[in-house]
């Protein structure tokens, strides 16, 4: 496996995440390293809530490795739409993100799914955040879902582009 340098073919990438404690970016980045062509994302994080306790994990841990992925060069040039489900906040997650659009120039849409266990407000203010480092021209659009009621609700304020009050039906 460490000989494999870059996957051309992929253009398409869906990754579930199941972490515990652990911080997943440097994960990640290295695998999007391998894949530069792709034109889609799908990232699914698994809510920590499900999972048995861990502890946090201790400084030199082997998920920040490598310990640059913060500050090397990544370029997405392809990528085009994202989405992320089920964002909690953490910052590694926000720092990812915020990443993501560095690394994605053209990334034309961006859609984020929020546990309704999150609330409204924290939500919201997630919404805020990630708005704040997104590109104009990205669009992206804020969803809470509900496991319970298996429904989506978009997240709709004025200041978002592209949000729009929806219910998926049951």
């Amino acid at each position: 496996m460490e000989d494999i340098t870059y996957l051309p073919h992929v253009t398409f990438l869906t990754i579930s995440v199941i972490r515990g404690e652990h911080i997943f970016g440097a994960s990640l980045f290295h695998v999007l390293r391998l894949c530069t062509r792709i034109k889609k994302l799908s990232l699914n994080l698994q809510l920590r809530r499900f999972l048995k306790e861990h502890s946090p994990c201790q400084p030199g841990c082997y998920c920040e490795q490598p310990t640059n992925w913060k500050t090397e060069e990544l370029l997405l040039d392809r990528l085009r739409e994202a989405d992320v489900s089920i964002l909690e906040g953490c910052e590694d997650e926000i720092v990812f993100l915020k990443l993501l659009f560095n690394w994605a120039p053209v990334l034309e849409k961006m859609t984020i799914f929020f546990d309704i266990s999150m609330g409204y407000s924290k939500a919201m203010e997630l919404c805020q955040t990630i708005s704040s480092f997104s590109r104009p021209e990205t669009c992206v659009k804020f969803y809470m879902y509900d496991h319970a009621a298996t429904s989506t609700i978009m997240l709709q304020q004025d200041e978002f582009p592209c949000l729009h009050q929806k219910t998926k039906a049951p």
